[in-house]
This record gives C-alpha cells, structure tokens and sequence, in this order.
C-alpha cells in the first residue's frame, strides 16, 4: 500500500465521511467544498500510486501493462477498504481508461538502449540491457537490467560501464535515495572511474564496424572503487540505477531536447565472477543499440513525459467539469 502521512489520512477519512453522509442525505446535501477536498484526496493518493508503479515497473519492457494493472488493483483495494475514500464503479472505470490512454499512446520522451553480447560466449545472447534517458539538462538517469540465470552465468555480476560522449565531460556518478526505485541495488555505490587503464579491451570489439578499442572509451562508472572494477556488482535478473552528471555541455544545450543517439557514443559493461572457460572469467562488451550498431534512439514513454501528459488529461477534465457546471 501507498504510504501517507497521518493528518492526511486524517483529512480524507473526515472528507470522505462527509461526502458519505451527504450521498445518504440529498435533501442536506454536503458544501461544495467539501466534494471539490474529497476529489482532491483522492487524486492525491492516486497520484502517489502511479509514481509507485512507475518507479516499480519502468525497467521492464512491458512495463505500462504491469503499471495499469497494478494501480487498479491497489485503487480497488483502498476503495473496499474505504481506508481514505471511495471511488464508484463508473468514476474509476474512467480513470484507469484514461490512464491506460495515456500509458500506451504516449510518444515523447527519449530513450537510448543498448544491449551486449559477444557471438563467441553464450551463443551471442545478451547479457543484459543498459537503458539511458535525461532527468535534467545536464544529467543522465542510466538503468542496467542484467538478463536471468537462465541465460547468462548464475554467478557473473556486472562490477562496471565504460562510455563516450559527443561533447561536455562526465564530472560526477551519483545514486538515488533508497527505495527512490523498488527493486534495485540501493547497496551497490556507483562512483565515477578514474583510472581508465582500467577498462580492458572489449572481447566484442572486432565485431563492430569501426572496430570498438578500449582507447575509445573516455569515461567510466564504477562499483565503490575509482580506480579499478571489482565486485560487488549486478546479479543474474536484478537491475539498478545511478546518475550520469555532466558540465562543458556548451551555451543552451540541455540533454532534455538533444538527440540522445548523437551524443552518447558509446557504452560497456564490466563483466566478472565468471566462470574461467569464459575469457578466463571475466569480460568487457562494447554496447549495440537496439536497432544496430554503435547508435540509434528509440522511442520509449518516459515516467515524466506520461505525467505531463497526465496532467494535461486532468485539466482537460476539470475544465470540461467546471463548465457544464
């Protein structure tokens, strides 16, 4: 359940007793007033229900069907529970149209995935995908998602990334807050590398056109340790997300509105805790974007273009409400 604070929990029990009593008693119906708090609370707390799932689910490639199909199951729940308030069939039959409208037909809000494989190793299957999208002008929100222990080594962790960009420079690695992401490694301490001899040649290199060298590699992240990878790192099946933060950018350029494929250039991972059979175990793969070599965007609904949009959807419904009042 979504967690509130208590005198707001207070207030929605008091605004949704009134709005009860008041739909029992017609002819003392309650003040406008309170009808307009009521409705209020309750975009409040669906509001905090779709940042939940958005946070829970964005990682996954189906995520806006994991996302509809959970805050109706939890809008459901307080509604029977009338914990806060209570929606009616009809009311909330509209929501969550209006919120799977906006889910799957949003079409703003870039993305950059790349995934690694190596043709020689695991049959070229990938071994997880690393997805890059803006929060701000200057900085990155980068998400890697390691593929499950059926697929790749049950034991392998990815301890490291390697990246190049068109322009400006990588100054800081930062994590978010605990539990700003459920289901991520918040013990894992992503900090920029340091030292880039570190990043070894990519056993993948030669299958790129150009062939990808480890020279070509201009920044880094790593786990906790500046100046060189090493475990802890991601396991088979988990994800995680860290921060990507940038200056020299240039007079008015903001990552918000640039072509992402233009200016990431080129990514890696660090592979280790191999077995030895596998480049004695341990790896670095050049990323490919997901449709081709070395560079490409797609279009993927990002959680903060779908609230836009949202609230834009809002709006619309409160004008059209407030005029056929």
């Amino acid at each position: 359940m979504v967690k509130v604070s208590t005198e707001n929990l207070r207030r929605a029990k008091f605004f949704s007793a009134e709005t009860r009593s008041a739909d029992k008693n017609e002819t003392d119906p309650a003040p406008k007033h309170v009808h307009l708090a009521d409705q209020a609370v309750e975009k409040l707390y669906i509001a905090m229900i779709v940042k939940t799932f958005f946070q829970r689910f964005q990682h996954l490639e189906n995520w806006p069907l994991y996302c509809i199909e959970n805050i109706a199951r939890q809008i459901r729940q307080m509604s029977n529970q009338s914990v806060a308030f209570t929606i009616k069939r009809k009311r909330m039959k509209k929501l969550l149209i209006s919120l799977m409208a906006v889910l799957l037909t949003a079409t703003q809000g870039w993305a950059l995935a790349f995934t690694f494989s190596d043709k020689d190793f695991l049959g070229g299957a990938s071994w997880g995908t690393l997805t890059l999208s803006a929060t701000a002008s200057d900085t990155l929100q980068a998400t890697y998602s390691a593929s499950g222990a059926a697929i790749i080594p049950a034991g392998s962790q990815v301890t490291g990334f390697g990246f190049n960009f068109s322009s400006g420079s990588l100054v800081a690695v930062t994590n978010p807050l605990a539990n700003d992401f459920v289901g991520d490694r918040d013990d894992l301490n992503w900090i920029k590398l340091n030292n880039l001899s570190s990043i070894p040649q990519p056993t993948n290199g030669d299958e790129f056109n150009p062939p990808v060298t480890k020279g070509m590699y201009a920044f880094g992240a790593t786990e906790g340790n500046a100046n060189n990878y090493s475990p802890p790192g991601i396991k088979p099946g988990e994800f995680d997300v860290f921060f990507l933060h940038f200056g020299n950018l240039g007079t008015g350029f903001s990552l918000l509105t640039a072509d992402l494929s233009q200016f990431v250039t080129l990514t890696g991972i660090r592979l280790q805790s191999l077995p030895n059979n596998i480049n004695g175990g341990s790896l670095f793969l050049a990323g490919r974007a997901s449709n081709g070599d070395g560079g490409g965007q797609d279009v993927i609904p990002e959680p903060s273009t779908l609230i836009l949009l949202g609230a834009g959807l809002a709006g619309l419904g409160f004008w059209r409400r407030k005029k056929n009042a």
